[in-house]
């Protein structure tokens, strides 16, 4: 598609943004159709260069990822002139958990930082980006060549100041630098070196940088951080409202869960209605199983475009009420109001839950519907997690021993 008509196209949505054109020509492989709320409030403020305090739902699908890429790409310049080894223009902070951390508590860390290099370069494609990734002790050697030709770099704190003092990049040449997930940069249990750290890369940039902080809350060490730096940010708030989605509970042994579906989805036929599992596999099974409601089926190990498609056919055919999907629903391409019933087959993780909501169009507002969750004893603590962390409450479904008693028989 022409860039020109691409364009045009997102222009209206944006409103009084004026996104570069090779930023833009990179949304429809992307499959971007619209911005977020996020997008909309932050990328004013950002784009005008001025340093940006953003507490964002600590929620998947709400754009964090694109909004903060958009931003970086929107302000540097990739023109020849602008390219000189070791000129690097921005710098994003990631914190990156140490290997005396759990497995996954650390691969979480380095998975965020990988994706959002992804990201980045994906958005840049037709602007000639180079974005490093710096998060390993290891290969260090290789690391800095990489970090000193390149546009942008993602890196932990404590690589960033290695890449200063050992003159590898040139703090003076930073036009930005982004803290990604501050709250988890500046969190109340990091000890006072990391803080210090921060400190002195602020100290070494401030003259020239423009600072982007995004952050899911605030933290003590956060605020006191903002104070002590003298920074005078924009402040963007995006909260979510949980009012018109109800949260159930069902607990069901794995050996009972397929009855149980059976018999919610033939009292809620319907409505449409997405049902998340964790594996690739038990989308393929369930939609074998419940043939006879001409289900669809999407899971990770498909194309993106092969999701859309199958998303587009969900969407448009009315005989076509049910979905089984693994986490990977494509943010925006499922409006608000268009599903009505989520039925967590697998319980997700604590961060998992709102991902599924909001990428399956509960996204606040008036308009939700109902989430039936099986649980089983093994994880009411994940229950309990997530009733704290989003501060909402699981009822038992009332609906629950009628189900049971039909589900048994």
């Amino acid at each position: 598609m022409d860039a020109e008509v691409i364009l045009e196209m997102f222009a209206k949505k944006f409103g009084d943004i004026q996104l570069k054109k090779d930023i833009v020509r990179s949304f429809p492989e992307l499959f971007y159709e619209r911005p977020t709320e996020l997008q909309l409030k932050a990328l004013a403020p950002i784009t005008d260069g001025r340093d940006t305090y953003i507490r964002c739902f600590s929620g998947f699908g709400m754009g964090k990822r694109a909004t903060l890429a958009m931003g970086i790409l929107q302000n540097l310049s990739f023109s020849a002139k602008n390219t000189r080894p070791g000129k690097v223009q921005a710098i994003v902070l990631t914190r990156i958990k140490s290997e005396s951390c759990s497995f996954t508590a650390r691969e979480s860390t380095v998975k965020r930082a990988v994706k959002m290099q992804q990201t980045i370069m994906a958005m840049g494609k037709y602007m000639g980006v180079k974005c490093s990734l710096y998060i390993s002790d290891s290969d260090r050697r290789r690391h800095e060549v990489a970090a000193r030709k390149a546009h942008i770099v993602i890196a932990s704190t404590r690589n960033v100041l290695r890449l200063f003092r050992h003159r590898i990049i040139d703090p003076c040449s930073l036009k930005m630098v982004v803290f990604d997930e501050a709250d988890s940069l500046l969190a109340d249990d990091v000890d006072i070196i990391a803080c210090d750290d921060l400190r002195s890369i602020f100290a070494m940039t401030a003259d020239n940088a423009q600072f982007v902080i995004m952050t899911s809350q605030p933290t003590n060490n956060l605020d006191a951080f903002v104070e002590q730096t003298d920074l005078s940010p924009t402040r963007i708030e995006i909260d979510f409202n949980y009012n018109a989605i109800h949260h159930y509970r069902l607990i069901v042994s794995e050996s009972e869960k397929r009855e149980f579906l059976r018999e919610l989805l033939r009292r809620r036929n319907e409505r449409k209605t997405v049902v998340f599992t964790q594996f690739a596999q038990t989308t393929e099974e369930l939609k074998d199983e419940f043939s006879g409601s001409r289900p669809l089926f999407m899971h990770y190990d498909m194309p993106k475009s092969q999701r859309y498609e199958v998303i587009s056919e969900f969407l448009a055919d009315a005989e076509r009420r049910l979905l089984f999907a693994t986490d990977n629903l494509p943010y925006g391409s499922i409006g608000s109001g268009q599903v009505s019933l989520i039925i967590n087959y697998d319980f997700p993780s604590r961060r998992n839950y709102a991902h599924r909501f909001v990428r399956a169009g509960f996204v606040g507002g008036d308009r939700g519907g109902d989430i039936i969750s099986f649980t089983c004893v093994a994880n009411l603590s994940t229950v309990k997690l997530v009733e704290s962390f989003y501060n909402i409450k699981i009822d038992s479904f009332p609906e629950g021993p009628s189900v049971c008693a039909v589900a048994a028989n």
